[in-house]
This record gives structure tokens, sequence and C-alpha cells, in this order.
């Protein structure tokens, strides 16, 4: 099996301190100087010194270095700069270095968040970090590939030991995600996977959830359907609800026309250039078209509630009414108690997926094997609107 680069970095300085190379209280060679000396990522050599500094085997201390342990530089006596030659002993020895050493850091990237589904899983990650004595570095992408790529950069430079990331929409992989994937960097994807690339994530099973929809809707009575969604590109939650709506229409042998019966919408996407009323509006006359175009519809399955919303007003404007002339069912909807549920929907479990995220997270941070993807819960919730 071969032995992960941040494992080989790892050994070395460990065979250094072993030989006597490095003694107690010596510098150990800086993240950059061992990037540098071994050709590797800051990534990599950052995650061996912090896994060597997990061992107790250095104390790292902010803007003074790391140290072997059993002696510590005394204040105001570390002359030494952080890229000093390794070895390179502190003028005298002083207090140890525990209370100077870096709080643990997790990053967390959202695109954004909201009632409908989101927030209670961000508050989930957070509670769960904060209960292992991490602190949260909360960032949001808005969708867009750039942000995310510099929120990766940020956690990097401010020491993160791993990271939570609800990866951005787009047809193409983010190169600082992947990178993090090769350097086998702590991180756990949230809501999505990456097909065929070896990263832990968590989600629910979105084509199941989207059978058990279809299927209830053609337990109704329902025989001509409607999908509205945000254009996939290739982002596994939309693909997978897709799949689930086909494959339940396919088993009851239904007339399903992907190319015709599949409403992009673009209302929800973060980060859109456009004005989010233009969206809505745009959205709103597409629903309204294909629903005169094709009045035998009168099942309508929305990835979001947003646009299931949308769609049920569309839909009563057309004086068609929900649910005795059309049903309208959709995934997520606000948590408050004080909101009525108006639209039949799949519930995803946020704060199973929440823990799930946070216990892959720290067991790679503790060198643990993790499961590459965990499915957590989910259930059917019966509205008004079937």
């Amino acid at each position: 099996m071969k032995v992960p680069l941040y494992e080989q970095l790892y050994r070395f300085v460990l065979g250094e301190i072993d030989a006597g190379r490095l003694v107690p209280g010596a510098r150990v060679p800086s993240e950059k100087a061992l990037a540098d000396q071994f050709r590797v990522s800051r990534i990599t050599s950052k995650r061996a010194l912090e896994k060597l500094a997990q061992d107790g085997l250095i104390q790292r201390a902010r803007g003074r270095g790391s140290f072997v342990s059993g002696l510590s530089p005394a204040p105001g006596e570390d002359s030494a700069p952080p890229d000093a030659a390794p070895g390179a002993a502190p003028a005298a020895a002083g207090t140890a270095l525990a209370g100077d050493q870096h709080p643990l850091l997790v990053g967390l990237l959202v695109p954004d968040t909201s009632d409908t589904f989101g927030a209670h899983l961000v508050r989930t990650v957070e509670s769960q970090l904060r209960r292992q004595h991490f602190r949260t570095i909360l960032c949001r992408t808005e969708g867009r590939r750039e942000l995310e790529e510099e929120a990766i950069d940020d956690c990097l430079a401010l020491g993160v030991s791993g990271m939570i990331i609800f990866p951005v929409y787009g047809e193409y992989y983010n190169e600082r995600l992947l990178r993090l994937v090769l350097d086998h960097f702590p991180i756990v994807l949230v809501d999505r996977y990456l097909r065929g690339i070896p990263v832990c994530s968590v989600t629910t099973d979105n084509r199941r959830a989207a059978e058990e929809l279809t299927n209830h809707l053609i337990a109704l009575g329902h025989h001509r359907f409607a999908f509205i969604t945000p254009p996939p590109a290739a982002t596994s939650s939309i693909e997978d609800r897709i799949l689930g709506v086909i494959a339940a229409i396919a088993e009851h042998e239904l007339h399903f026309n992907a190319e015709q019966d599949i409403i992009h919408a673009y209302c929800t996407l973060p980060g859109a250039l456009t004005p989010a009323t233009q969206n809505v509006e745009r959205d709103a006359e597409s629903i309204r078209t294909y629903a005169l175009n094709h009045p035998e519809a009168t099942a309508y399955i929305a990835c979001e509630y947003p646009l299931g919303v949308l769609a049920h007003r569309v839909l009563t404007a057309l004086d068609r009414s929900v649910p005795r002339d059309c049903a309208v069912v959709c995934f997520d909807a606000p948590h408050s108690p004080l909101d009525d549920v108006i639209i039949t929907y799949i519930e995803q479990d946020e704060e199973a997926m929440g823990i799930e995220a946070v216990a892959m997270l720290l067991a790679q941070i503790g060198g643990r094997d993790v499961p590459l993807h965990v499915v957590t819960r989910h259930k059917l919730v019966h509205g008004p609107t079937t």
C-alpha cells in the first residue's frame, strides 16, 4: 500500500528526532521548508506537522515555529527565524508552549444557506465542532468557483486542520478542491459528491427520495409529469433526483420525455449574473409556457422548495387548482414551526448530515479510516398540494 506523502514527511521528522539530530527544544523545519525540500505542497507539509503535534512529538507556537517536545524557547529568546536550519536549538529553555499553540480550526465552505436547506446543517456542524474544541471558519462562496478557490486558500493560510465543503455548481471540478484530495488533506463534502473522485461525502439518497416522491404521485393517479430544476451541471444531487424521477416513471411504463418535460430554472442558482427578480420572471414564464403547451401534465416535481412555490403560483394564476387539477411536490421546506406545510416534500435530515460530516472529518484528522460516502435518512412529508 502506497504511503501518503504527509506520512512520509512525518516519518522523516520522526527519524530525525529518534536519531538525535533534532533534540528537545530544537526547531523543526517549517511548512515551507519541508515543502521546498521534498517538493510537495504546503498542505502536505502542514498535515505532517499537525500529526507530529497531535502525537505530542512537537509543539507549535503562533509566529514562532515548531519545536521538538521536551524543551521550548523562552519568551523573547527565540532569535532564529521560522525557516532556520533544522535542529537549530534556541538559546535557552523556558516554559511549555501549550498556551501558545494554534487554536484548532476547521473551514466550513457554503454557497449560501436558507431556512429550507442548509441553515440547520451549518448550526449543527458548528455545534459539533465546538464540543470537540474546534473553531469554525465560515466562508460563503455564493456558488462562485473563484470565491470557493479563495476560501480554500484563505482557510489553508489560517492553518485549518480540515474543511467541510458544499461544492459549488459547475461542469468542472475546482482544481483547488482536487489538490486537497490528492494531498490527502482532511475534507468532507456535504449535499453532493464528486463522481470518480475518492473524497469523503455525506448526502441524502437523492435518487431514492425522488423515486418516493414520484411513486407517491403515481399512487394518486397521476400519469404525466414535469420536473423543475436548475441545470444539472455535473451536480450529483440534481443528477440523482432526475434519475430517480425517470426510474420511477419507467418502472410504471409511463411517458416522460427528458428533453421536453424537464423545465430548467435559474432563480435559485447562487451567484446568478442577472438580478434574482429577472430570473424569477423568466422561470415563471418557462413553467407557464410548459403548462399551456402540455395541459395533460398534472404532476409537477420541483428540485427545490422555492421552485415548488413558484410552480404553485403559476398554476394557480392559470386557474388550475392545486391539488384538484395539478399536484406539486418538492425537496426541502422551511423549518420554522410558524410555517404551515404548503407543499408535499422530501425532508432531508440536516442534523444527521452535520453530525456525520464532523465525525468523518475528525476521523480523518486523527488518521483513522473513514468511509468514502455516508447516506443519511430522509422522509416524505405530506402537505395539501397532493
